[in-house]
C-alpha cells in the first residue's frame, strides 16, 4: 500500500470514528499537536476536539467525502476534498458542505496522524 492509500484509508477511519463518537481510534488518528479549525473560524486542539465529542455536545450524523486529492509531500501528505456533514451541536441540527484541507503527518515511528484540519463553507 503507498502513502497516499494509507491516508485514504485513514481518512475512512477518521469519519466513521466520528460518526461513532469513538474517541479512543480518534485519539490515535490525531495527532497531539492537532489544531482544528472549524468553517465558523473558531479552533479546536486535540483534546478540546474530543472533549466536544465525549461530551456528546457535538454529534456527527452523517459524513461524505468527495472530490478528494492527497497530495504526497515526503513524511507529509496535504489532503482535500468536499466534505458533506449533517451535525448536532448544542441540540442544533446542522447542514454542512465543506471544501476542507487537511494535514496527515508521519511519525518516527511509522505511524500517519493527522495535524490539521481547515474548512471553509462551500454553501
Amino acid at each position: 500500500m503507498d502513502a497516499a492509500q494509507i491516508i485514504d484509508a485513514r481518512e475512512e477511519q477518521r469519519v466513521t470514528s466520528m460518526i461513532r463518537g469513538d474517541t479512543d481510534v480518534l485519539r490515535d488518528l490525531l495527532s497531539p499537536d492537532l489544531l482544528w479549525v472549524h468553517s465558523s473560524g473558531k479552533s479546536d486542539n486535540r483534546d478540546a476536539f474530543l472533549a466536544r465529542l465525549d461530551s456528546g455536545n457535538t454529534r456527527y450524523l452523517k459524513i461524505e467525502r468527495s472530490d478528494v486529492s492527497i497530495t504526497e509531500l515526503g513524511d507529509a501528505a496535504l489532503v482535500t476534498g468536499f466534505a458533506e456533514m449533517i451535525a448536532e451541536v448544542g441540540g442544533q441540527r446542522k447542514d454542512i458542505l465543506n471544501r476542507y484541507c487537511n494535514l496527515w503527518r508521519k511519525s518516527a515511528e511509522g505511524d500517519w496522524q493527522m495535524t490539521y484540519w481547515q474548512s471553509t463553507s462551500a454553501t
